[in-house]
């Protein structure tokens, strides 16, 4: 599973194995699921179905009940451990985590910091 935040636009993609394991999850399985052992993707912007593929499939036909309720919820589980990330703040770059310089936390990743050379920088001198 992979997701991607960008503003208002939530692109998520699932793996076969990741299917799979959602429509035959102990007490909660999704016994006729036809989505199961297929790659999926799906974005949404504000929360509205933008493009999908099944097996990069453009067009497929899918159950929606079971296409909502399988991206809702690992895009619900995602932001359950979204709360307390930090992301970079360059841009488009979305990694996880805060990179330390000089005894600081700096709100860019390492390679971004290494990227504008942040160690010789003000926090101001960073866009």
């Amino acid at each position: 599973m992979m997701i991607r935040r960008y503003g208002t636009v939530v692109k998520l993609w699932l793996s076969r194995r990741d299917t799979y394991d959602w429509a035959h999850r102990p007490g909660t399985s999704w016994p006729c699921s036809t989505l199961s052992d297929h790659r999926l993707f799906a974005e949404f912007d504000n929360g509205d179905l933008v493009d999908y593929t099944i097996d990069n499939q453009g067009g497929v036909n899918v159950d929606c009940q079971e296409f909502t309720a399988i991206t809702d919820d690992f895009i619900s589980e995602d932001d359950k451990n979204q709360e307390n990330t930090e992301y970079c703040q360059n841009g488009e770059c979305i990694t996880e985590a805060v990179t330390t310089r000089g005894g600081q936390n700096w709100p860019l990743c390492s390679q971004c910091a290494d990227a504008y050379d942040v160690g010789n920088a003000d926090q101001e001198e960073i866009k």
